[in-house]
């Protein structure tokens, strides 16, 4: 019979010790740190947050406009706007950001003769290429404007505040930085065309 209850005892104290410990565990929470690098918004939002023990947290990024998002860094990895966190340990990860590359595109500018067409351009880097069906000159005006190492006439120096003017009919130029606002002009001297207008395929990105 002591045989008996010892045992009975024994099992009691183990499901009593098995329930603290559950219970114990389920009450554990880890805290889940999200941040953002670049301009967007997370869902969660980015701060401390505190879930339970083995809780799966999706989190979703969204970028800002003009914004494109990048990955996820930290405890998560992948380029999915989307994720998923299993809380088993505190957690920290980073929704990153990057500005989106604009792309301004006309196919169908028509420079007649003596007109001139301006393109006004914010600080940033750019690629610029155009093709035109007869000659015509191109400058960038204002601020200042870093032309790389690309040699031609316009490159008189590295940087310059006034571009010097080319006339072409092909014209490429990558990573163009303007410091500040600054505004590509595009025109014909009057008396160059050998037609009356040219057709101006102008492709522009701004890449960051």
């Amino acid at each position: 019979m002591k045989v008996m209850k010892i045992i009975g005892v024994a099992v009691l104290l183990l499901i009593v010790v098995g329930t603290i410990i559950a219970t114990v565990g389920c009450g554990r929470k880890y805290s889940l740190t999200i941040n953002v690098s670049g301009q967007g918004i997370t869902n969660p939002t980015t701060g401390i947050q505190s879930y339970g023990s083995g809780k799966s947290v999706t989190v979703t990024a969204a970028p800002a406009s003009g914004w494109q998002f990048d990955g996820w860094s930290g405890s998560v990895s992948g380029t999915s706007t989307s994720t998923v966190v299993t809380m088993d340990s505190d957690k920290s990860i980073t929704a990153n950001f990057t500005l989106a590359p604009i792309t301004i595109v006309d196919s169908s500018i028509t420079i007649v003769s003596g007109d001139t067409y301006y393109i006004d351009l914010t600080a940033g880097y750019y690629n610029v290429s155009f093709t035109s069906d007869d000659d015509v000159t191109v400058q960038w005006l204002g601020g200042n404007v870093d032309l790389g190492n690309n040699v031609d006439p316009e490159a008189t120096a590295t940087t310059t505040p006034n571009g010097g003017a080319v006339t072409t009919r092909s014209y490429t130029k990558n990573n163009v930085q303007a410091y500040g606002s600054t505004t590509l002009k595009i025109y014909n001297p009057t008396g160059i065309f050998n037609n009356p207008t040219a057709l101006l395929h102008l492709t522009i990105i701004k890449v960051k």
